[in-house]
């Protein structure tokens, strides 16, 4: 899991990206599911839509105004490009406000609990965190 706080205030354009492998995938919604070799990668991000580039094209949700070509290629080597994927959470929000990137590895999901702070509050986005009875607090020093 990853929390991104953007602080300020107005409203904004925001955009969070992803370089993802170039794999057999699928999306709905705030999610996008990879069929790797090494197995299944699910990405859900919360506080944007999600738009998806292959290749320098919009494979998947609204083409995003400033997109560049550039966007779903990776290079292996100095002088080579593959085809990748690029994942785009796009938002006009007021901020303060925070983009949520969960990440699952091979189909499994733990049981954790999160509470959180409001974005700018605390050192860190995420106040307590619960494992089953375990707890742990995420103090302010």
């Amino acid at each position: 899991m990853v929390a991104d706080d953007v602080s300020g205030a107005g409203h904004h354009r925001l955009a969070l990206g992803w370089n993802l492998p170039d794999a057999p995938w699928s999306s709905k919604g705030h999610t996008i599911r990879l069929r790797t070799s090494k197995g299944q990668v699910s990405l859900s991000v919360e506080g944007g839509d999600l738009s998806v580039y292959r290749a320098g094209e919009c494979v998947a949700g609204q083409p995003l105004a400033g997109a560049s070509a550039r966007w779903g290629w990776w290079s292996p080597a100095y002088g080579r490009r593959q085809p990748g994927l690029r994942v785009i959470a796009f938002a006009i929000v007021p901020l303060p406000m925070r983009f949520i990137s969960r990440w699952i590895l091979g189909g499994r999901v733990a049981p954790v609990k999160l509470e959180w702070r409001a974005p700018g509050e605390g050192p860190a986005a995420i106040s307590r965190v619960r494992l089953g009875r375990a707890e742990l607090r995420l103090g302010d020093g």
